[in-house]
Order: C-alpha cells, then structure tokens, then sequence
C-alpha cells in the first residue's frame, strides 16, 4: 500500500478511483449504525468494517455509571492492524472513512502512516481542520507495532 485516502462517509460513497487502481476499504461506523453502501468500482476488493464511536473509554459512561457510548477497543485495534498487514501488498490504495472524516479516520491514517514508515505526505485527509482522535491513534499505533513485530512483514 502506498496511499491513504481519508473521508467522510458521503466523500467515500463517490470515491471512484484512477483505472488500474487496486484498493480496500476501512470502514468505522457507529454502533448500531450499517455501513455505508460503497458502489462497486473496478479495484474493490476488500473491507473492514469497525463499530465504535468516536469517543474515548474516559467518555463512554453517563454520570450514573451507564455506558453511552462504545470507544474502540484493544481487540477491534488488533482487528485492523491484522487487516492493515494483509492489505497492505496487495493494494495500491487504503480508504479510511468514518462518519465526518475528521477524527477516527485521520488518526487511523496517521498511525498507519507511521507504522508503515511511508510518511504523512502519503495521507490524504479531505479536511484540513481534521482533529485526529488521539485515543484510536494510540491504540492502532500500539496494535500495528505488535502487528509487525509479529509478522517480520517488510514493508
């Protein structure tokens, strides 16, 4: 992989890539939420889909204890880093989106980015007053370094 292209959920829906381009998809939606549907394009090949909001496990539970909302877990961190290592030779291009794409998706995108070492430049995120949301960045860079440890996958 060599490219990530960050979104929002409308921008991903009218993604149509160049003509030759080989391309999988990482999908965060909100619990209860169904994934967009993505109209098939030549270079589809795959996706992920991750249920959690974007929110951080210090804001998941109400004042009375209740949990209102679902941050991204250790286990679905993994699940994307194992996803990111099995695409990321056999495509050219990952698109990230989540619902806007200014929080989950770009932190997911830069700690990508890093764990890969293909450097910033090759993120594309759609908005510029994107606020990357430091607790997925943190866990996917964690579960992505495990990740790679793991594989001795070169990159």
């Amino acid at each position: 992989m060599w490219h990530i292209i960050v979104l929002s959920m409308n921008q991903a829906r009218k993604f149509r890539p160049d003509p030759g381009v080989r391309y999988a998809v990482l999908s965060f939606v909100d619990p209860g939420k169904k994934p967009v549907p993505l109209p098939p394009t030549p270079g589809f090949h795959k996706r992920l889909v991750i249920n959690a909001h974007d929110s951080t496990p210090a804001f998941d539970y109400d004042y009375d204890g209740s949990r209102r909302w679902g941050s991204l877990t250790h286990e679905q961190a993994d699940r994307v880093a194992k996803y990111v290592y099995e695409v990321n030779v056999a495509f050219d291009v990952l698109l990230v989106h989540c619902v806007m794409g200014i929080s989950r998706s770009p932190a997911t995108g830069y700690a990508i980015a890093s764990a890969l070492k293909i450097g910033e430049r090759n993120v594309f995120v759609s908005y510029a007053e994107a606020i990357p949301n430091r607790h997925v960045e943190q866990l996917l860079t964690r579960a992505l370094t495990v990740e790679f440890a793991k594989s001795n996958h070169r990159v």
